[in-house]
């Protein structure tokens, strides 16, 4: 077995690893979150998708595993990369539990690069629609979860936003800008996913209590950008159906 013909072994076990150390610390996660409540803080139940997520990732390692050829130029492309990622993400896990949130910040960033790495890797080659789909769930959930970051670092430093740049337009910019450039990244990936994975965050901050504390200016703009973000990935989808980008004459294993 070459060292690349090892390395889904290696992404496995550091994954497993990261699982549990987000189960033993799952409950101490939520409970920082609250206390640094922020505008910007999605509903509760957004935060499943991390289910989905390694659900999806686990099943990108097995198939790393089971299928060949094809699979070994996206392993030697991505070498020792998904491994660091998922050191970071126990890392990452370890400093927000401990509310050293700003480590958290410069951790959640360096680990929204690998991901991007290994998105644009996997982008380069003639890859099945598999070996992308559980990267766009994953680099779409963590592009929203580190503008959180930030602002719950931002919370537990006190930083107040003044008029005319109180919280609420603060948020409201930076619910905007990220919105464009998610809209901007899809027309140039043709990513239906990742849209989608923003379209289920910005409901979630809908959903989130306290906006009513802040009057409706909030809760219309980010409803705006949801429904502007549902279109973009439906048009994208309709793109990607056009061009048969599910017809690959490969097998699923």
């Amino acid at each position: 077995m070459s060292k690349f013909n090892r390395l889904p072994v290696y992404y496995l076990a550091l994954f497993i690893v990261m699982i549990i150390i987000n189960f033993i610390a799952s409950g101490d996660v939520s409970d920082v979150a609250n206390k640094y409540d922020t505008l910007i803080q999605p509903s509760g139940y957004a935060f499943s998708i991390w289910g989905v997520i390694y659900l999806g990732l686990l099943f990108w390692i097995i198939r790393m595993l089971v299928v060949k050829n094809s699979r070994d130029k996206i392993q030697i492309s991505l070498q020792w990369i998904p491994a660091l990622n998922f050191v970071l993400n126990s890392i990452w896990i370890i400093v927000f539990t401990q509310e050293w949130l700003f480590a958290s910040v410069l951790v959640i960033v360096t680990l929204w690069l690998t991901i991007i790495w290994m998105y644009l890797e996997v982008n380069r080659h003639d890859y099945h629609w598999l070996d992308r789909l559980p990267l766009s769930l994953y680099l779409g959930w963590i592009t929203l979860a580190m503008v959180v970051n930030v602002f719950t670092w931002l919370e537990q430093m006190g930083v107040t936003f003044t008029a005319p740049f109180d919280e609420t337009l603060v948020t409201t910019l930076t619910l905007g800008v990220v919105a464009i450039i998610i809209v901007l990244f899809t027309v140039k990936t043709r990513d239906w996913v990742i849209p989608l994975v923003a379209l289920w965050t910005y409901i979630a901050i809908i959903a989130h209590g306290d906006i009513a504390d802040y009057g409706n200016t909030v809760f219309y703009v980010v409803l705006f950008f949801s429904n502007f973000i549902f279109a973009i990935a439906a048009f994208s989808n309709y793109l990607v159906s056009k061009e048969h980008y599910f017809e690959y004459r490969k097998s699923l294993f």
